[in-house]
């Protein structure tokens, strides 16, 4: 747009280009002239732009998935490696308790019985203790 009125008055003064003597007038006073400037740049970038709408689209690549989920600020799901490594330990360290635990009126290894008997009536609430002792 600078270069070209330039030209147009240099050149044929000083004697090449004699073309283009006296068509800044013509040019810069002509409707399709302005339309042209505003229709060319679009028609050659829609190009560029189907060939992004397409491949984003149909074939996105990961890191076009990525910006995606940034741009509308999408929680990603994934548990991220610290929280997954302190889960796995608490699950471990609640099936090292169930290992460890036994049921609260389990009978003892004694094949007759007897030992857990005698610790039952042993404390017995429904029996009535001397008060002397």
């Amino acid at each position: 747009m600078i270069f070209l009125p330039i030209y147009c008055l240099v050149a044929p003064a000083l004697g090449f280009s004699p073309e283009y003597g006296g068509i800044v007038p013509r040019l810069f006073g002509d409707g399709p002239f302005y339309f042209s400037l505003l229709l060319l740049p679009c028609v050659c970038l829609i190009r560029d732009y189907v060939w992004k709408y397409y491949r984003r689209t149909y074939h996105p690549a990961s890191y076009h998935i990525a910006q995606e989920l940034q741009k509308y600020n999408i929680p990603d799901y994934r548990p991220r490696q610290e929280q997954f490594q302190k889960a796995i330990k608490k699950v471990r360290a609640v099936q090292r308790m169930r290992k460890n635990r036994g049921f609260a009126f389990s009978q003892t290894e004694d094949p007759n019985g007897q030992e857990q008997a005698r610790l039952i009536r042993a404390y017995d609430t429904s029996q009535v203790r001397p008060s002397g002792l």
